[in-house]
């Protein structure tokens, strides 16, 4: 899915409480980007709030006027083919279709299944090819963020794509802002962890300070625990925020 520019890049991290240090890497990457390709991993165990992290980046790159090419996939889609690419190029691709050579147009649409195959599936080459040149036709008129959440459900011909399109970036402002669960992925979405290896930086996102989680806690429902009954809380959910609100 395309991200346009909106005002929401002051937005993006008000109200995410202790992650400081975490949403100044974020915006360390964005500001970096005109200069060259750059990425950024933001890793995690399930529910320590790496998405939060990952949707302030992607609120603070819109509002700079970045484009941004997301995707979200999910544990049932890690199997399907190209439906990370779909996502991807989900809100750009009729603009930018009818510059790519004819193999390339035919592979695309068979590959994100809007054209018949005519008996062949499309060649993963000519896949390849294709996203590389339709990243680096949109990175010429702003730069661009490709974001993915939960990077290791990622199916694996869109994993294989996108690492094609970061090793062979040069110059464009093109970056990969990622989150990704720890431990690692299983063998379903292992061509997903060649995405991250060649991602740039890694930020992991431990547990929240007790007085930051309390707070949030507060913030949220939890105004009229006492203050034993955060201790227990934060104890038992070892800091993770998202545990926190469920118990």
């Amino acid at each position: 899915m395309a991200v346009g520019a909106h005002a929401a890049g002051s937005h993006g991290a008000r109200g995410v409480l202790g992650r400081g240090g975490e949403l100044g890497a974020v915006t360390a990457f964005l500001d970096g980007l005109p200069s060259g390709p750059a990425g950024l991993v933001v890793e995690g165990e399930a529910g320590i709030g790496k998405t939060t992290v990952w949707l302030a980046g992607l609120a603070d790159a819109a509002a700079r006027s970045y484009l941004v090419l997301s995707s979200r996939p999910a544990e049932s889609e890690a199997t399907l083919s190209f439906a990370g690419l779909g996502d991807l190029l989900g809100g750009v691709l009729e603009r930018v279709l009818g510059g790519l050579p004819p193999p390339q147009q035919h592979a695309l649409r068979v590959a994100l299944l809007l054209q018949d195959p005519a008996g062949r599936p499309p060649e993963h080459g000519a896949v390849c090819a294709a996203f590389l040149a339709v990243i680096r036709g949109l990175a010429a008129d702003s730069p661009l963020v490709i974001a993915v959440d939960d990077l290791q459900w990622l199916d694996g011909p869109t994993a294989v794509a996108l690492g094609y399109v970061l090793r062979r970036l040069g110059t464009e402002p093109v970056g990969l802002l990622a989150s990704a669960r720890l431990p690692g992925a299983d063998a379903v979405s292992m061509a997903a962890t060649g995405v991250a290896a060649g991602g740039g930086e890694h930020l992991r996102i431990g547990p929240r300070a007790p007085a930051d989680f309390e707070a949030a806690i507060r913030a949220g429902r939890g105004r009229l625990l006492s203050r034993l009954a955060f201790r227990r809380l934060f104890d038992a959910c070892r800091g993770h925020l998202f545990y926190g609100f469920e118990l």
